[in-house]
């Protein structure tokens, strides 16, 4: 992601419960799989948790995808589609967008 695809990437923390917000616009997929957002503050994930973002694959359409996180990983999975199975069409054409908000517990 170029500095200037991202105009959100955020966290709130209150114990041990994680807010994560971001938003990443008109940037390329370099492998066609799933997306990743580190989770900040060298934190993991204490629960496998689901949740929604808005995704629009290579130009395609804006629609309601899946996010998670799953235990013990220092990361969010983005999904391209609803489910797990979908992976990011591999694109330069600066046309791949996410937006999203996702809470969950951290260790």
């Amino acid at each position: 992601v170029d500095s200037g695809d991202q105009s959100v990437y955020r966290y709130t923390l209150i114990g041990k419960t994680m807010t994560l917000a971001w938003s990443i616009a008109s940037t390329d997929v370099s492998a066609g799989s799933v997306l990743r957002l580190a989770i900040p503050g060298s934190f993991t994930a204490a629960a496998t948790i689901h949740g929604v973002h808005v995704a629009s694959d290579a130009a395609g359409a804006a629609a309601l995808a899946t996010c998670r996180v799953v235990a013990t990983t220092a990361y969010v999975e983005l999904y391209p589609t609803p489910g797990t199975g979908g992976t990011w069409t591999i694109t330069a054409g600066d046309n791949t967008s996410t937006i999203g908000q996702l809470t969950f517990e951290v260790s």
